[in-house]
């Protein structure tokens, strides 16, 4: 499984959104876990929750990776 650069990643990164994706080709071009969101394994239902309750629990966390996604992307585009 694989995409190419996915738009509507790249347009919520510029939003300054946190990202969780699957980790496959295209994402894993955008997302660096960790740093700007996280990668989960394809049908990973357990680490997709956890990811999503890391980011729902904490504030900080989601401006820090939404910054850092949103500097990501304005270097991609110059």
């Amino acid at each position: 499984m694989h995409e190419g650069l996915p738009r509507a990643i790249m347009e919520a990164m510029a939003a300054g959104k946190p990202i969780i994706a699957t980790n496959v080709r295209g994402y894993r071009d955008l997302v660096i876990d960790g740093v700007n969101g996280y990668l989960v394994p394809v049908n990973d239902i357990e680490a997709t929750v956890k990811a999503i309750i890391k980011l729902t629990e904490n504030k900080n966390l989601r401006v820090k990776m939404g910054g850092e996604g949103r500097k990501i992307i304005q270097e991609l585009c110059h």
